[in-house]
């Protein structure tokens, strides 16, 4: 048994809406409090609160799930910042988004691997040792 449930917030109106499967919502209040990346931590810390039930459901899957609670997402004003569930259409149009304009992430553990590989190629052309500190640090400038 699947829950479409709300968190409002008593002192702005601000609301969050979630779902959860074969849980209590006092059970599912207590990881919103505890997992504070989620959008409802600006609620949550306020302290000031109340969990809403908006609709019980008889879901096989946790998809049906999903695409109940955006039915509820679209339909309220909240503050969720993610939708719970997407189309492929959507999912290809947000990644044409963040190609766009976006810096390529530098990761670092890459850019060691790379140094290594072409220093101990080079070191083993030449028949010397790797030394790390050896590995030219312009390569992490980004």
């Amino acid at each position: 048994m699947g829950k479409i449930y709300k968190i409002v917030c008593n002192i702005t109106g601000e609301v969050y809406v979630g779902s959860c499967n074969n849980q209590t919502l006092l059970h599912r209040l207590r990881r919103h409090k505890r997992q504070l990346d989620c959008s409802s931590k600006q609620i949550i810390q306020r302290g000031n609160y109340r969990i809403e039930l908006i609709e019980e459901i008889d879901n096989k899957t946790k998809d049906e799930l999903l695409w109940r609670e955006r039915y509820w997402f679209e339909r309220i004003d909240c503050i969720n910042i993610l939708r719970p569930i997407v189309t492929r259409e959507e999912e290809k149009q947000k990644g044409k988004e963040y190609a766009v304009g976006r810096r390529p992430r530098t990761n670092y553990l890459s850019v060691v691997r790379t140094a290594y590989r072409r220093s101990w190629s080079f070191n083993k052309y030449l028949g010397t040792g790797l030394c790390l500190l050896d590995i030219d640090p312009t390569l992490f400038e980004g």
